[in-house]
């Protein structure tokens, strides 16, 4: 005879440990706010933001530029283009917030490099 899975007060199953943490690690994933965005800076009055889907970018409106969830592919993206840095951003709503400081020099930015 099989043995039935407990079941809590909604009806569902109940969720094994390994489940359990998984679940927990989705949701805190899911709300973390911080997003990647690959820009070019030339200035602070003149940023590029990318947007992947249309292989260009948007000038001073970081709206237009793509967020990445994870760097990791934000940065193997950003290694194909030229002179393109990631930027940390915030999402609350709607609202982007910039997390990483503009660089003083534009040129700071490429000695770095």
């Amino acid at each position: 005879m099989a043995h039935a899975k407990r079941r809590d007060s909604a009806g569902l199953p109940d969720l094994t440990l390994s489940e359990r943490k998984e679940l927990e690690r989705r949701i805190k994933d899911m709300d973390d706010p911080v997003r990647y965005m690959i820009v070019s800076e030339f200035g602070p009055k003149f940023i590029l933001y990318y947007n992947v889907s249309d292989d260009t970018f948007a000038h001073n409106n970081p709206s237009g530029g793509t967020l990445f969830k994870r760097k990791a592919a934000a940065e193997s993206i950003r290694k194909s283009l030229r002179s393109a840095t990631l930027a940390k951003f915030s999402v609350k709503g709607k609202r982007l917030k910039r997390l990483s400081p503009l660089p003083r020099d534009p040129l700071e930015r490429l000695a770095r490099e």
